[in-house]
């Protein structure tokens, strides 16, 4: 039998980095795995996000235990666990927001 599915959704990868921030939600996806349901995080990183979200994202979802279970919406790019989970992803160094932050680097 399918389990219900809880979304929940947040600004994780929009702010990387800030533990109680993160645990808002994840106390939340862990709770209601606890009570049953499959859970899923989104977010959506803007033009110009920080471009350490996505990895820090990922980071924070392993370490949780829900590593497949979040997305991040990145203008016409999906991170995470998509809806069609073999189109799932990690990010790379050459991302475009990757890019433009080496750039500000220089």
């Amino acid at each position: 039998m399918a389990r219900d599915v809880v979304t929940v959704a947040g600004a994780l990868a929009q702010r990387p980095h800030r533990g109680g921030h993160a645990w808002v939600f994840l106390q939340y996806l862990l709770g209601f795995v606890e009570l049953g349901y499959d859970v899923h995080f989104v977010d959506v990183l803007p033009v110009g996000g920080d471009p350490d979200g996505v990895a820090e994202l990922a980071a924070v979802m392993d370490r949780a235990g829900l590593a497949e279970r979040w997305t991040v919406l990145a203008g016409e790019q999906a991170f995470g666990a998509p809806r069609s989970r073999r189109s799932r992803r990690r990010p790379t160094a050459n991302e475009p927001w990757q890019k433009s932050r080496d750039a500000r680097r220089g």
